[in-house]
């Protein structure tokens, strides 16, 4: 067997939340009655949870701190981890499939932790994982390879055969630069990057179930 572990991106490769999230700077600064850019989702799409916060207390000159700009975003959001957003399609069988094998998974994720376990509990997906790490836990988004390289430790695989499994450029371009092997999955949040994902990822799928059948020939 070659492939031994995954990291698995959740936003927009494991659950289809993406939308949400493009909106939810330009949501939370209009109950501050604030102005926005218009290409603000663009702007906060590869930044951690943490990262958002500070930008938008710099940008905006807001009065609440950055922990208070994240408290009021969560609960934005929370009501949709809990009760709308879907997984994306393939997912269970994805998870199935590999654990099946006996690779050992886990998320990597710039949401919060409470957030990403409420939402994949509800979606029956939360048992497949050994642990989910988050970039607050780490102290950096996924410009930054802290991340996988600190999930990889926790798995106790070899990068040579621990993918990373992500929708987007940022994340992609990260962990192939420091040697993981990498699985693009599309997102229409991510279009704009979409050429360049596909060049820059070791493999390219539309759907979950395309990266099954792919890593399916790794074993």
């Amino acid at each position: 067997m070659k492939i031994s572990g995954v990291i698995f991106d959740m936003d927009g490769t494991l659950i289809d939340s993406m939308p949400y999230w493009d909106n939810v700077g330009a949501m939370y600064l209009k109950t501050c009655g604030v102005s926005v850019e218009a290409n603000l989702g663009t702007v906060l799409r590869a930044m951690s949870l943490q990262e958002v916060a500070k930008y938008l207390k710099r940008r905006y000159n807001l009065r609440d701190n950055p922990q208070e700009i994240i408290n009021g975003i969560i609960d934005l959001v929370q009501d949709l981890y809990e009760d709308v957003i879907p997984a994306k399609h393939g997912a269970l069988e994805l998870l199935e499939m590999l654990r099946s094998r006996n690779v050992r998974l886990c998320v990597a994720t710039a949401s919060e932790k409470k957030v990403a376990e409420t939402v994949l509990k509800r979606l029956g997906l939360f048992g497949y994982f050994e642990f989910i790490i988050t970039c607050e836990e780490v102290g950096a988004g996924k410009n930054n390879p802290l991340i996988f390289d600190t999930a990889l430790k926790l798995l106790g695989t070899d990068k040579k055969y621990t993918y990373v499994i992500d929708d987007g450029l940022h994340a992609i371009k990260t962990a192939k630069s420091v040697g993981f092997p990498t699985v693009a999955v599309y997102d229409k949040s991510f279009d704009v990057d979409n050429a360049e994902i596909r060049e820059i990822a070791g493999a390219y799928f539309e759907t979950l179930s395309e990266v099954g059948e792919y890593l399916k020939g790794d074993f």
